[in-house]
C-alpha cells in the first residue's frame, strides 16, 4: 500500500513518511527471514554459487561503512570456490560475519577473509558435525583482531536474540541466521576466539565443480499485464484487495478466491477466461499445493504463481514444472507483476492452444 500511495504523492514530507513505512516493513521482513533461516523453514534456491564473488559483494558493501583504521586483507585460494546453494542466503551470511568483525574492532585492526579447499578427516568431520563419508569442502574464514569472546559468551552466540551489543545496535539474529544458512547448505561452522586477541569464523561448504552461469535479469514492460485475466486465491482479505488494486492498476482483470476450494471451483467455471492463477500456499480448507494439483488436473498447462512466506524444504521444487513460478512474501508490486508475466509467458510457450 505504501508503494501504491507513493505513486500518487509528490509532496516531499508525505513521501518521507511513506519511505519510513517502507523501511520499517523491510526491517521486519529481514528479521523474519533470519528467523526462518535459523529454523530452516526459509525457501532455498539451488544454483552453483561462486563464493569468491560473494566475498567481493560483501566487501564492496562493508568498505563503505568501515573505519579507515581497519585494514582488509584477502587470501582467496580455493579453486574452485563454488558450492551448490542459495546465493542470497550465502551473501547475507558472509556479510553478517564481516559486519560483526568490523563491530569487534572499534579502535581499528585487521579484517581478513580467506578461502581454501579442505578434505576433513573422519575425526575433524565428527568435531564439525559433517558426514564422515569424506569429500571436499570450501573453507571460508572471516577473522578479526578485535575484542574476542569469553567462553561463556562463545557458547551462546548462535542462539536467536542473544547479543552482547547495546540496545538498538543489533537484534541478536545475525549469527543465528548464519548458523541456519550453513546447516541448510549441508555445511558446518567453527569458531575460534580469544578475549583481547580476536575471533575467526570458518564456514565449511560442500565443494561443487560445476560452472557458474550468469544470472538472467528479468525485464518486465510496464504494460506486461494489460488484458490478462488473473485468479488470485488468498485467505487474508486485506491481501486479496491489495492484489486486486495492484493488478487492476496494471491493466489486468481479476477474479478473487478466499481459499483453495473456491479457487478450484472458480477455475472450473471460468477456465477459458483465466490466464494466470496466483495461489497462496497456506489457506484453509484446501492449501495452495492441493489447489495447484486440482487445477493442473483440469488443465495441465495452467500458468500458476505460488506465493508463500516460507515452504517446507523441497515442496516448491517438487511442484516446479513448466508454467509455475514461486513468489516469496513479502514482495513488491514489481515482484508480483514480474512473477505473473513470467508464469504467463512460460505457460503460453507450453500451451498447444498458443
Amino acid at each position: 500500500y505504501a508503494e501504491l500511495l507513493a505513486r500518487d504523492l509528490t509532496e516531499p514530507r508525505q513521501r518521507a513518511r511513506l519511505d519510513a513505512i517502507a523501511t520499517a516493513t523491510r526491517r521486519s521482513a529481514d528479521l523474519t527471514s533470519k528467523l526462518l533461516a535459523f529454523s530452516r523453514r526459509a525457501r532455498r534456491s539451488t544454483a552453483v554459487v561462486d563464493l569468491h564473488a560473494i566475498v567481493g559483494e560483501a566487501l564492496a558493501l562493508v568498505e563503505r561503512s568501515i573505519d579507515r583504521r581497519i585494514v582488509i586483507q584477502t587470501a582467496l585460494d580455493a579453486e574452485p570456490a563454488t558450492t551448490l546453494g542459495d546465493a542470497a542466503q550465502l551473501d547475507s551470511a558472509v556479510l553478517n560475519l564481516c559486519l560483526n568483525a568490523r563491530d569487534a574492532m572499534p579502535a581499528g585492526g585487521t579484517l581478513r577473509i580467506a578461502t581454501t579447499i579442505v578434505a576433513p578427516d573422519a575425526e575433524r568431520c565428527r568435531v564439525l558435525g559433517l558426514p564422515e563419508t569424506g569429500g571436499a569442502y570450501v573453507a571460508l574464514s572471516v577473522s578479526d583482531t578485535g575484542c574476542g569472546m569469553a567462553p561463556t559468551v562463545r557458547k551462546h552466540i548462535f542462539e536467536p536474540f542473544f547479543t552482547t551489543k547495546e540496545v538498538g545496535k543489533g537484534t541478536g539474529m545475525g549469527l543465528a541466521a548464519v548458523f541456519g544458512t550453513v546447516q541448510q547448505h549441508g555445511g558446518a561452522i567453527a569458531v575460534d576466539s580469544t578475549e583481547g586477541v580476536g575471533s575467526c569464523f570458518s564456514l565449511y561448504l560442500p565443494s561443487c565443480h560445476a560452472c557458474v552461469l550468469p544470472a538472467e535479469e528479468a525485464v518486465v514492460a510496464a504494460d506486461a499485464l494489460t488484458g490478462l485475466r488473473i485468479l488470485v486465491a488468498e485467505d487474508e482479505s486485506a491481501l486479496r484487495e491489495l492484489s486486486r488494486s495492484v493488478l487492476c492498476s496494471a491493466g489486468a482483470a481479476v477474479h478473487l478466491a478466499a481459499d483453495g476450494e473456491q479457487a478450484v471451483a472458480c477455475y472450473a467455471e471460468h477456465a477459458d477466461a483465466i490466464d494466470v492463477v496466483v495461489l497462496d500456499m497456506v489457506m484453509p480448507r484446501m492449501d495452495g499445493a492441493a489447489a495447484l494439483r486440482a487445477i493442473r488436473a483440469q488443465d495441465p498447462d495452467a500458468a500458476i504463481v505460488l506465493v508463500s512466506g516460507y515452504s517446507a524444504e523441497n515442496t516448491i521444487e517438487d511442484l516446479a514444472t513448466t508454467g509455475i513460478r514461486f513468489l516469496q512474501k513479502p514482495y513488491t508490486v514489481a515482484d508480483l507483476v514480474a512473477a505473473i508475466a513470467a508464469a504467463h509467458g512460460a505457460g503460453s510457450r507450453s500451451d498447444s492452444r498458443g
